[in-house]
């Protein structure tokens, strides 16, 4: 009997021990940043916010300059896989005048998608929701509750965003 309940109480107390490991190591949702209410301006003019274009979707943010290889390379990149996004939002923010980016926009994304968005934003407002230096293009992803995936300077790899997304059974 006392032999039991020795056993029973080693399992308990193992279990116990599995449990709090677990807790200490699970990802807490609570902690990470959830989608930026960034003021935007439309190409058309029309105010709106990250956060309401992205409601109940994926959201990219991409931001981007007129003058940057890199970023042209990444909205290239982007085309090339334009069909396989899904229940996404897509915004590339620039810092520049309206005029610019319109050009900029026709140049290098003549056809108009639904899901994808140029816009005019406030530099001093996106710097609060950077976690680094602002090194173009910056990416940031948040899944559709609104929940920060990733955060990232430089090139990321598109298939990644579509294979993570078309993935995703949120």
């Amino acid at each position: 009997m006392k032999k039991i309940f020795k056993t029973a109480i080693l399992i308990l107390f193992g279990i116990a021990i599995i449990y709090q490991f677990y807790i200490f190591i699970k990802p807490d949702e609570s902690n990470k940043p959830s989608i930026p209410d960034i003021s935007l301006v439309l190409l058309d003019n029309k105010k709106t916010s990250v956060s309401s274009l992205g409601d109940d979707k994926h959201t990219i943010v991409f931001l981007v300059n007129t003058q940057c290889d890199y970023c042209k390379k990444e909205i290239n990149e982007l085309e090339n896989y334009i069909d396989r996004f899904v229940n996404t939002e897509v915004i590339f923010i620039l810092f520049e005048d309206l005029e610019v980016i319109k050009d900029f926009k026709n140049s290098i994304l003549p056809q108009e998608n639904s899901f994808i968005t140029f816009a005019q934003a406030s530099r001093e407002e996106v710097k609060t929701v950077l976690e680094k230096e602002l090194v173009y293009p910056y990416m940031l992803w948040y899944d559709n509750k609104g929940i920060q995936k990733v955060q990232h300077r430089g090139l990321y790899p598109i298939a990644r965003i579509i294979e993570s997304i078309n993935n995703s059974h949120d």
